[in-house]
């Protein structure tokens, strides 16, 4: 069972890496459709014959062919961590179901020892301390409560990764998307680190990434990247700005506006089978209408109308 978690995590990685060279592929493809674009209009302009549109239309179909094949790389690496979700919780249960059999079969050699001393001394004994057959029992049970945990919670989809002493977004990729989860992909990464940098002036300055996400999307408010030797020589105030952008001011620290925040992508969850639910039996067809007696109808009985005195009485 082992193996296959450990098959799960290797294609993980395997999917993972594909993905930046995809990524790598489609912006070289990129330039080469912009060069070729513009190469064609220059020929246009010039009258010069050439071959310009169709290696421009073969670029972009090739470019198209890119961008399936990064889609199709990030369903397999999310698949491949479902995978590994499934067999974590399938070696759980096996750890757990062998933990009780040792300990059913320890129970069932001691049994007829116990019942032998019961019989002769006339007396329960109990085993001074925990004795093995109990700590499997509670193994097994901690086991089993692990497994339907993480089978009630599904895979992750929240997440911290922070990278150190980095000079560009690429380690941060790399931790990324080996995250064993359902992480943001690495164009919301490129996409929120430019956003934090719009000025282009972190350059090759180390800095710290600390990306933050839920539900599988960045958190623009809580991510952040700090660059210390943007760090300003004195201390920042502003009566204007708030007390949290000049801590970040003074921190070095730079952050996506959360007006750009991205929504949340929903979870994906498989629809369960549906079972035949109990009907309510019908009414009794009563005609249509409660039968009332005359004394109801007129409402003697609820004291809202008074009886009438018959006419003798009245005499």
């Amino acid at each position: 069972m082992q193996t296959k978690i450990e098959e799960a995590v290797a294609q993980i990685k395997l999917w993972a890496d594909r993905e930046l060279q995809l990524m790598g592929d489609r912006a070289d493809k990129r330039q080469e459709v912009e060069a070729l674009d513009r190469a064609g209009g220059d020929a246009l302009l010039d009258g010069a014959a050439g071959d310009h549109v169709d290696r421009l239309v073969r670029s972009q179909v090739e470019l198209r062919q890119i961008e399936s094949a990064l889609t199709a790389c990030r369903e397999r690496r999310l698949a491949a961590v479902e995978q590994r979700h499934a067999a974590e919780i399938q070696s759980l249960r096996s750890r757990a179901l062998e933990a009780k059999q040792q300990a059913d079969l320890i129970t069932s050699k001691t049994a007829d020892h116990f019942a032998a001393i019961k019989e002769i001394e006339r007396c329960d004994f109990a085993p001074v301390g925990q004795s093995e057959s109990a700590r499997l029992g509670a193994m097994a049970y901690q086991l089993e409560t692990a497994a339907d945990d993480l089978e009630r919670s599904g895979i992750r989809r929240s997440g911290q990764v922070q990278v150190s002493d980095a000079t560009s977004i690429a380690p941060l990729l790399d931790e990324l998307l080996a995250f064993h989860g359902d992480a943001p992909n690495g164009d919301d990464a490129v996409k929120w680190a430019d956003l934090c940098d719009p000025g282009r002036r972190f350059g090759s300055s180390t800095r710290v990434y600390n990306l933050i996400f839920e539900d599988a999307t960045i958190n623009y408010r809580a991510s952040y990247v700090q660059v210390h030797a943007l760090r300003p020589a004195l201390p920042f105030s502003s009566s204007i700005a708030s007390a949290i952008d000049d801590c970040d001011r003074n921190q070095g620290i730079h952050r996506a506006s959360h007006s750009m925040q991205p929504p949340r992508k929903p979870k994906t969850v498989a629809l369960e089978p549906q079972t035949d639910v109990p009907q309510p039996e019908a009414p009794v067809d009563d005609g249509g209408a409660r039968k009332l007696r005359i004394n109801q109808y007129l409402g003697y009985e609820t004291g809202r109308w008074p009886r009438p005195e018959p006419e003798e009485a009245k005499a």
